[in-house]
């Protein structure tokens, strides 16, 4: 069994592990996540990066997936747009 090492932030939030560094915005929301470039050049994992867009109540409503060629992000076909924000909601909950 090994061992990892997290990285976190004043506020408790998870800055790093042994493979993505996580960015938070000013309303501490996952924003975006990218594969350390230790990771990347030590194996065979693809340099990726992903971005999630979140609307005004902090619902997830995109992600988009980029990886990495010759040093520029390029689009993933596995980017998508959550449908979360489009669900009528009950009981305050999002249903779905």
């Amino acid at each position: 069994m090994g061992f990892y090492a997290f990285n976190a932030a004043a506020a408790g939030n998870l800055t790093a592990d042994e493979r993505w560094f996580y960015a938070r915005d000013g309303e501490n929301r996952l924003i975006s996540m990218e594969t350390l470039a230790s990771v990347a050049s030590a194996t065979s994992v693809v340099k990726s990066k992903l971005v999630f867009t979140c609307d005004g109540q902090s619902r997830r409503i995109r992600k988009q997936v980029f990886t990495a060629d010759s040093g520029m992000w390029i689009p993933s076909a596995d980017s998508k747009v959550d449908r979360v924000a489009s669900r009528p909601a009950t009981n305050g909950k999002v249903s779905g």
